[in-house]
């Protein structure tokens, strides 16, 4: 199973809620270091992808996508759909 952090805004509530998250760990994460100054809202998906091993964070914010260095890589939802 791939380990994949994804940010809310790019699905519907309602999707995630009922058709994804009953696949999916949910994890408690604290916080680290900053790595999005510009939006520090962004802050809990790098986290939670390096504290939960994910192997790419699904997002379509500009912020998490133009981030470097990334500890973690960063894909839209339709280039994650061709990685897969």
């Amino acid at each position: 199973m791939k380990r994949i952090v994804v940010d809310t805004n790019v699905l519907v509530s309602g999707l995630l809620t009922h058709e994804i998250l009953p696949y999916f760990e949910v994890l408690t994460v604290k916080p680290g270091r900053p790595f999005v100054t510009m939006d520090p809202s962004e802050y809990k998906f790098i986290w939670c992808a390096i504290e939960g091993h994910a192997e790419v964070i699904v997002s379509g914010d500009e912020h998490l996508l133009n981030l470097s260095p990334n500890p973690v890589p960063v894909f839209t939802v339709a280039e994650f759909i061709d990685a897969i």
